[in-house]
């Protein structure tokens, strides 16, 4: 078993869930609630197991900026919120179960308060767990700076994954969360998540695939890499750019509700 963690959302998702599919923003749902992927047969199971939740009150679905999420996800992403409990909000966590197996997962992560936060991404395939964590910061600026997080395997055996998060005042007031698009990778790409040229890593990871020492610039070659118009920023598409690879020594090492 070989997980890594992905922290660039940049493509190579064969489909995703979008939670508008689970309701519209401020749609209160059960746990556990059932959603379909987009484009693609299957579905996820999201289980929120908070002792506290009551009876059908498991999630809170939430707009980043047109519906009740001011946070700092890009605005109109579908969130899925981990909701309230009596008197306060659901820390979760969330499990997510595959209908099938998949390669890969992942979504931005958000604390509900501002300031910094740790999200942690427990991967599972069978009963081996996998966990990663990312630093993160929590602000109303709506400018898609919330931390990636995301998981890749090299075989479709990822059964479930579960989200948490833990706040860095202490003690925490509350710890709940919310996520975006959760995308799905369900087929053996080569380069399942790819990364844009204008992150300087991309170079290393091109020369560590093509089995070169990794700084000699060597020529320049097309590749293709994912492209999200504005408009429709759950569809990915593609164009080709150019990428250089590096040639020498080293190696690869990879409050806001309303």
């Amino acid at each position: 078993m070989a997980v890594t963690f992905v922290a660039v959302p940049d493509g190579g998702a064969t489909t995703f869930v979008s939670w508008l599919t689970a309701g519209v923003a401020f749609t209160v749902l059960d746990s556990p609630v059932t959603v379909a992927y987009t484009g693609a047969a299957g579905s996820v199971v999201c289980t929120n197991p908070d002792p506290l939740v009551e009876a059908g009150k498991g999630f809170e679905r939430r707009d980043q900026s047109t519906g009740g999420w001011g946070g700092n996800f890009k605005v109109g992403d579908r969130l899925l919120w981990t909701g309230r409990i009596p008197g306060s909000f659901s820390p979760g966590p969330m499990e997510i179960v595959f209908s099938s197996p998949v390669y890969g997962a992942g979504a931005q992560i958000q604390a509900d308060d501002f300031g910094g936060f740790v999200g942690h991404l427990d991967v599972y395939v069978g009963a081996d767990v996998t966990s990663f964590t990312v630093a993160g910061t929590a602000s109303g600026a709506a400018d898609d700076s919330a931390p990636y997080m995301g998981c890749l395997s090299d075989a479709p055996n990822i059964t479930k994954i579960v989200y948490w998060v833990t706040e860095a005042d202490t003690p925490p007031t509350n710890n709940d969360f919310a996520i975006n698009q959760l995308d799905l990778v369900l087929t053996p790409a080569a380069a399942a998540f790819l990364f844009r040229p204008r992150r300087p890593f991309l170079n290393i990871l091109a020369a560590w695939s093509l089995g070169l020492p990794v700084p000699l610039v060597l020529p320049s070659f097309p590749l293709l890499i994912p492209e999200e118009p504005a408009a429709t920023p759950s569809n990915r598409h593609f164009r080709v750019t150019h990428l250089q690879v590096l040639y020498g020594l080293g190696g690869f090492s990879g409050g806001n509700k309303a």
